[in-house]
């Protein structure tokens, strides 16, 4: 029987992903000349689009991956079974460095992060020892 999705981790990965959010926003919106006030980063981005873009995109792209710690899709991805132990590494990893590299609003991004995939790594590894302590009591 799978284990359940803790409620910390689920609430740990959901915040990682708002605190991830609103940066990629106001990048976004502040490049675009959508934001009054921003003309200081404007004129220190000039002709960097394509960058702010794209470190935008990844920024809503690792955040939604997050979010997979604790959905269904993050364990078995389009039928094919994710192994247990590419989203430990790589949010472990990510997590880490997101710690190190912090500014506001994203100052809390790593750490939640890393609570999500302990959570994780807890819940996919937890089961296969729990099985095999069964197994190994009953035998």
């Amino acid at each position: 029987m799978p284990i359940p999705i803790q409620r910390w981790a689920r609430l740990a990965a959901w915040g990682s992903f708002w605190c991830a959010i609103p940066s990629a926003v106001w990048r976004l919106l502040t490049i675009q000349d959508l934001l009054p006030g921003t003309s200081a980063f404007q004129a220190a981005h000039a002709g960097d689009h394509g960058y702010v873009w794209t470190l935008s995109v990844a920024q809503v792209l690792i955040a939604v991956l997050t979010i997979g710690l604790v959905q269904p899709w993050g364990e078995r991805f389009a039928g094919v079974p994710v192994p247990r132990w590419f989203p430990v590494v790589v949010g472990t990893v990510g997590g880490l460095a997101l710690f190190a590299v912090s500014y506001l609003p994203t100052v809390l991004w790593g750490p939640l992060e890393l609570v999500a995939v302990a959570g994780y790594a807890k819940r996919r590894y937890g089961s296969q020892a729990s099985a095999a302590g069964r197994v190994a009591v009953h035998a």
